[in-house]
């Protein structure tokens, strides 16, 4: 029965750690493939963006914090400011990812027009 009991407890932990291991097992293999027929870029851009929130409210929460060491009026103004500089930091961030992302959009699209394939995104009609 204790047997039964470590499988139950192994199943979903082994499954879940097989996923992340073959998942690692195959950005490894695209970071180190010398032909670059494949791009790692479009596949790791949410963990980039994902630090860069996280780089942004440890920026505002220290911006924040800092200023009433200098005094009560500039802790206020920096209270006041600090969400502000966040939501424009994440917008920088989120428009860098976004092009970063329409680059490689465009690249395949014209790897697929070079190839042959049909080249209409979601919601375009195609004119023959």
């Amino acid at each position: 029965m204790a047997e039964r009991d470590a499988k139950q407890v192994d199943g979903p932990t082994t499954g879940w750690m097989e996923a992340t291991w073959s998942e690692l097992r195959g950005l490894m293999a695209l970071v180190l493939d010398l032909s670059f027929k494949q791009v790692v870029t479009p596949r790791i851009v949410r963990v980039f963006y994902t630090l860069s929130l996280l780089a942004a409210l440890l920026s505002a929460l220290a911006w924040m914090l800092s200023g009433f060491r200098e005094g009560f009026l500039m802790g206020i103004f920096t209270l006041v400011t600090g969400p502000l500089a966040f939501l424009f930091y994440v917008l920088c961030a989120r428009v860098a990812v976004e092009l970063i992302l329409a680059v490689f959009r465009i690249a395949d699209q014209l790897e697929r027009r070079e190839t042959g394939e049909k080249t209409v995104g979601p919601g375009v009609e195609r004119r023959d």
